[in-house]
């Protein structure tokens, strides 16, 4: 039993950092639940309940999103497989998600800039 509760609390935190991510990529993008649900054949509710992390989605379900989106699943599930000992990534990320959708634009363009050099 003890194992069960384990994996079901993995899962959980697995969900949740899948939905904060894909709803992360989407305001980047300036796209809509709306607009997103309807080109990856998901209803607006589902796709809100995958955003705070309360469903699981399937692999199928995961890819189509992403492409609805134009980022790479890979993407969704970084944060489990780089090193962010210092925390600096997501600390800018909070900062961006406060932005007006106006605003992340410019600071993603900003930081394309940067690092271009």
């Amino acid at each position: 039993m003890r194992r069960k509760k384990k994996e079901t609390a993995k899962i959980k935190m697995i969900n949740k950092v899948v939905g904060r991510n894909f709803r992360k990529y989407r305001r980047v993008a300036g796209l809509t639940q709306e607009s997103i649900a309807e080109k990856a054949n998901v209803t607006i509710e589902y796709l809100s309940k995958l955003e705070n992390g309360t469903y699981n989605a399937r692999v199928t379900t995961i890819i189509d999103l992403c492409r609805a989106v134009s980022i790479t699943p890979t993407l969704l599930l970084a944060d489990f497989f780089t090193d962010k000992s210092n925390g600096i990534s997501e600390v800018i990320f909070e900062e961006v998600d406060k932005l007006t959708l106006e605003d992340q634009k410019l600071a993603l363009d900003f930081i394309k800039r940067l690092a271009r050099g």
